[in-house]
């Protein structure tokens, strides 16, 4: 029986070019870095396209801008600079079912609620939403704590909550202005000639029944070092 031979096998030796090709990459390949949690962004609702403006005679404010604002990575108010009014996005659209909460400062910028205290029962505030004229009129007012943010918790009335800080150039604790909405019926022949009827389903209160952990703020108004620039 023929005896078989073992052939022998040849790789063939690699080229220049693919040497190099290894070099490089084993030169230039790094482990991959751990991913980085990332922090959940903080809910921002849309931006009101209509121009408001806000009025209270008694105080002599005079169509003064109002921005929306919602919340800062830290959970506090930003405050609107300057002579001007914030609206907190997340509470009810002005005018409409439900608790609209407005604040500004007292004692910087324009330190336009400075004289918040002053407002009596009884007393208007206005609101144009573009061209739709909107009238509150004030019940009454209370000094809360810094922390008491249940006073913008949702309504299932419409009404107006104005917050400020106070006292004067102290801020120690706020000061809230509470007002209820008026049907056109009462505000034909005084402070307007008409208001539009409040948009909305009457009978659903605006927003959920309670303020959601992510949605309420830490504190009513931001510190003097957190102040929002203008858009």
């Amino acid at each position: 029986m023929p005896t078989k031979t073992a052939v022998p096998v040849t790789h063939p030796r690699p080229t220049r070019a693919a040497v190099t090709s290894r070099a490089r990459f084993a030169r230039t390949s790094r482990p991959l870095a751990a991913a980085t949690p990332v922090a959940p962004p903080v809910p921002t609702p849309p931006t009101s396209a209509l121009p408001v403006g806000l009025t209270i005679p008694r105080l002599g404010i005079q169509a003064a801008p109002v921005y929306d604002r919602g919340l800062d990575a830290t959970h506090h108010l930003p405050i609107a600079p300057g002579y001007a009014v914030t609206h907190y996005q997340f509470s009810a659209p002005i005018g409409s079912r439900g608790n609209a909460v407005l604040y500004g400062h007292d004692d910087i910028q324009g330190q336009i609620f400075r004289s918040l205290p002053l407002l009596q029962p009884g007393d208007r505030i206005l609101l144009n939403v573009g061209r739709r004229p909107v009238v509150y009129e004030v019940t009454g007012s209370q000094i809360v704590a810094p922390t008491d943010v249940a006073v913008m918790a949702p309504t299932t009335t419409a009404m107006l909550t104005v917050i400020s800080c106070y006292p004067y150039n102290v801020d120690s604790q706020r000061i809230v202005v509470r007002a209820r909405l008026l049907s056109p019926a009462h505000v034909r022949g005084g402070d307007t000639d008409s208001v539009e009827a409040p948009p909305g389903d009457p009978d659903q209160p605006h927003g959920p029944a309670t303020v959601t952990v992510d949605r309420r703020p830490v504190c009513l108004l931001a510190t003097r070092r957190v102040v929002d620039r203008r858009s």
